[in-house]
């Protein structure tokens, strides 16, 4: 071994020990030649049985190496990792390049490589920076992804691959590759998610606990169907292959369901023992909708960061709260004693997984887990799931991956990345994991097998599992809330306690930045604290404690942290430019920076900390209130105390505890007004509409005064559907899209529920559809005029529950879509009821002309052409439209009419004088042809484009 491999080796001794011990006990076995290219750097001429590889070319090695260079851009903040790092000159260049990295991750499968660029380079430099880390040989994936996470999920990522150690050996690399791109993109879609959904999943979670002293702890289903199988089923397209097979394995296992197959199970008659749920926008509460209505006999288990509407409005018989180890709900597993945790979870699917292994089902089988597009001409879910689409998505990479059977199957990166953590889940856990899926992507660690064969094999024995999960919640102790309140009421107390620091931090801050202006005012340097004057160097001592007492409330900061998380990124770039700066400008310009950036980390939290203290409060008041009015009503109740329970329920929206508060009340005092309005409003929230009505109308016919009030309840219950429908999602150009747009069938289901709430309402239906409508209207149009029929179609189709209901411009639209299809009488008859809407619009009076004119009415389209000529001078080209129709009528006297009003507006219009002419000619009148066509030969030669001829 040589100097230079001496040298690394005792840098390696220092920083990377276990390192250094894996290179002294490895049996080097040469790669190939060190060889010296015309520059004098070395390279690598790799040993291949045929063929000459070189790890960079002979003529300059070095600036083979800077190629790298062109994918991380001069000023990148983030993480650039490498896989395969030849003889190490592309990470120096780019340590030396790009200073403002966060981090520089290497990845060198290959032992001997790394002792071979540790004998042809020196690399200390990249072994002594701070922000370099080397992971050599066999990759321990999982450290790695808890090492990078932070840094990978805030920051932008660029892998930068040594392509000729790929060439050289394909697999070792081209597996590695494999690994750490999906692992790296599954920190980065987590990162996003929480970036992008961070204030959702703190809401949520927050929201779920007011259900906290009705919930139950998954922990009590520990080992409860252990050596039983169970039967995990998701909503890929072949899960309709299976449904005969899932009938027949019923009652043999334990049937556990993501949200997105219960409509296909129940649309089968199959009724499952669990139904999982993890997504966290009020969307999805759609998946479960359509069986709202009705208490079902199996349990829910979601995690706190779901969308309340499922867990407050599903009428499951059991509602399981299920967590894993997430920074910023510890202190609520904590305080919740909760000790058994699921896997990560990227999908629904994964939950199910979590739990049936939480459970100790063996085996466990997967069903309808496509993972991959198996109908590429058909849907990509199941039969009666609520979201699908058709065909292979638009946009994305498409990739072709070992299928079930042994043949290939079309996935993409998002579809990878939940079989890379089932296959990651399976390795980590003991067990027989058979993929039953009749067509999908193959999933390493299970055995595949036709579910018919795993119901003759595993299932031979019936059990009830639902009489085995009733034992088991007797048994359970539920959530108390006293305890948990009492928690949170010290939390708040601290939470005011941070605000005051911070507070006067920022008063010391606005001190010091004072000070160092005045320094600079009078031109006075400063190359450390010491050489600060002794009061302005109090101060920036003073604020500098009170910056580390803040920053030691670390449990606090995590549990805001989702709300504060998006600033990470920013905040790394800052750091880095104020470093760069110390560097240029001096150690006061950098102060003034860091202090500057201190105090805007500071307004962050101290937004975070008010809007999470003000829920907590909101928290307190909703379970205290509950546990008080629960046990006053036991003892005495009353209808003042119904009410204020009531109240409490409604305003936390949990519609499944005001249903049974009211049956209750009513049960003893069926003449409640006061129970019948409640009761009313708890089943518009389960969307039985009609029940609702009932409800309503019998409490007004108890008590005449409610009336207002059982108005406001219905704009209540109308409220989230609207919300929904308005909601909008916005796209990587910077445009957006409504929900309602994207989905017309559950725009239509909304519109139903808002209808159905506000029924006998008719001014607070007008005053809330007008909220959405003009909004709509304007994106119908717009899909009308791309000639996008069936979109147009659909989303008409939905709101033609409120035709009735003085939408403006909806015949207007519906006239413009016949008219797109050719349906020329239906326009007609469209039009005639939205005829006012036209008035006072070129564009909409255009149209009414030309579909009266196409339909022969040229009284009335002479009429609108008229008007719209009035407002626009350009409508004038319908008249040459008229002339065209009218002159192969042979009419030719009224043809010549509408070509001079033309004519009038469009002066110079050859085209126009030489239809005059010809109409002329038809009648036998010469002359006045003769001139026209003068005229027409006249405009030709003003423009060149145009031949007389």
């Amino acid at each position: 071994m040589n100097k230079t491999f001496e040298l690394n080796l005792k840098a390696l001794e220092q920083v990377f020990p276990k390192l250094y011990n894996l290179v002294k006990l490895h049996n080097y076995m040469p790669p190939g030649e060190l060889v010296q290219g015309k520059t004098g750097v070395l390279t690598l001429k790799y040993d291949l049985p045929s063929g000459t590889l070189l790890a960079y070319g002979m003529d300059d090695p070095m600036r083979d190496a800077a190629v790298h260079l062109q994918t991380v851009p001069p000023a990148s903040t983030g993480v650039a990792v490498f896989i395969g790092m030849g003889l190490g000159y592309g990470p120096l260049i780019v340590l030396r390049e790009r200073p403002h990295l966060a981090k520089i991750v290497i990845i060198e499968p290959s032992i001997d490589i790394f002792m071979t660029a540790l004998m042809a380079s020196d690399l200390t430099d990249l072994i002594f920076s701070k922000k370099v880390d080397m992971k050599v040989g066999v990759i321990d994936l999982k450290s790695m992804e808890i090492e990078l996470s932070r840094d990978v999920a805030v920051s932008d990522t660029h892998i930068l691959r040594h392509t000729p150690s790929f060439c050289w050996k394909k697999g070792l690399y081209g597996q590695t590759d494999a690994d750490v791109y999906t692992m790296l993109n599954k920190i980065n879609t987590m990162g996003s998610t929480t970036i992008y959904f961070g204030e959702l999943f703190f809401k949520n979670r927050l929201s779920n606990i007011t259900m906290l002293p009705h919930l139950h702890n998954a922990d009590v289903l520990k080992d409860l169907f252990k050596g039983r199988p169970a039967l995990l089923v998701a909503a890929g397209p072949s899960l309709d292959l299976c449904l005969e097979d899932i009938r027949r394995a019923r009652d043999r296992c334990v049937l556990i369901t993501a949200d997105a197959a219960l409509n296909t199970l129940l649309g089968a008659g199959i009724v499952p023992d669990f139904v999982t749920s993890v997504d966290m926008q009020a969307i999805n509460f759609e998946k479960l909708s359509d069986h709202i209505c009705r208490p079902w006999p199996f349990a829910l288990a979601v995690p706190p960061k779901a969308c309340p509407m499922i867990l407050k409005r599903f009428q499951a018989k059991y509602r399981f709260l299920t967590f894993e180890e997430d920074l910023p709900q510890l202190w609520l597993t904590r305080l919740l004693g909760v000790r058994y945790f699921m896997p990560p979870m990227l999908s629904v699917a994964h939950l199910s997984l979590g739990l049936a292994i939480h459970m100790g089902a063996d085996p466990m089988i997967f069903v309808g887990q496509d993972l991959a597009y198996t109908s590429p001409g058909g849907s990509d879910h199941a039969r009666g799931t609520v979201f699908q689409g058709t065909g292979l998505p638009k946009g994305r990479e498409i990739l072709y991956i070992d299928a079930v059977d042994g043949s290939k199957v079309p996935t993409d990166r998002a579809f990878l990345s939940m079989k890379t953590q089932f296959e990651e889940i399976i390795r980590g856990h003991k067990g027989l994991f058979i993929n039953a899926t009749a067509r999908g992507a193959d999933i390493k660690g299970t055995t595949s097998m036709p579910l018919s064969e795993v119901v003759n094999l595993y299932m031979t024995e019936p059990f009830d599992a639902g009489a085995l999960l009733d034992e088991a919640v007797q048994r359970e102790k539920m959530w108390r809330p006293a305890r948990f309140v009492d928690q949170v009421q010290k939390t708040v107390s601290i939470i005011k306690e941070i605000l005051k620091k911070i507070d006067r931090g920022s008063r010391i801050a606005a001190r010091v930045l004072r000070g160092i202006d005045e320094l600079r005012r009078f031109g006075v340097d400063a190359g450390s604290i010491e050489d600060l004057p002794s009061d302005l160097s109090a101060e920036v001592k003073r604020f500098d404690a009170i910056t580390k007492e803040i920053d030691a409330c670390k449990g606090l900061h995590d549990q805001v942290s989702e709300l504060t998380y998006g600033v990470l990124k920013d905040n790394d770039v800052r750091i880095a430019k104020n470093t760069a700066l110390r560097n240029d400008e001096g150690y006061l310009l950098w102060l003034r920076a860091e202090i500057e950036r201190i105090e805007w980390v500071e307004s962050v939290r101290r937004e975070a900390f008010i809007k999470y203290s003000a829920v907590l409060n909101g928290l307190i008041h909703r379970l205290a209130g509950e546990e008080r009015l629960k046990k006053a009503f036991g003892v005495r109740p009353s209808e003042t105390m119904f009410t204020e329970l009531a109240e409490l329920y409604k305003d936390s929206g949990d519609f499944i505890l005001l249903k049974g508060l009211a049956e209750t009340y009513i049960s003893s005092y069926p003449e409640s007004a006061y129970a019948n309005a409640f009761m009313g409003l708890a089943l518009a929230g389960l969307l039985d509409m009609d029940g609702a009505n009932e409800y309503w109308d019998r409490a007004v016919s108890i008590d005449q005064r409610l009336a207002g009030e059982i108005s406001r309840m219905k704009k209540d219950a109308a409220e989230p559907w609207i919300s929904l429908l308005q909601k909008e999602d916005r796209v990587s150009d910077g445009s957006y899209f409504r929900w309602g747009e994207v989905f017309p069938g559950l725009l239509a289901k909304w519109l139903f529920r808002i209808k159905g709430a506000l029924k006998g309402e008719r001014r607070a239906v007008g005053e809330m559809i007008s909220r959405a409508w003009p909004d709509y209207a304007l994106r119908i149009e717009r899909s009308i005029n791309n000639g996008e029929v069936q979109k147009a179609e659909a989303l008409l189709e939905a709101w033609s529950l409120f035709e009735d209901e003085g939408l403006a411009g909806f015949y207007y639209l519906c006239a413009r879509l016949s008219y797109l299809k050719n349906d020329l009488k239906n326009a007609a008859v469209r039009l005639e009821r939205d005829i006012s809407y036209c008035e006072g619009s070129a564009d909409r009076l255009s149209f009414a002309a030309r579909v009266c004119l196409e339909a022969g009415r040229f009284d009335e389209g002479i009429g609108f052409l008229k008007k719209a000529v009035v407002f626009d001078g350009n409508a004038a080209i319908l008249w040459e439209e008229l002339g065209d129709l009218l002159m192969s009528l042979n009419n030719y006297e009224d043809a010549i009419s509408a070509f001079e009003q033309y004519l009038l507006v469009f002066k110079d219009s050859a085209d126009g004088f030489k239809k005059l002419g010809d109409c002329y000619m038809a009648l036998g009148r010469l002359e006045a042809a003769k001139a026209a066509y003068e005229a027409a030969v006249q405009k030709m030669k003003k423009d060149p484009a145009l031949s007389p001829a």
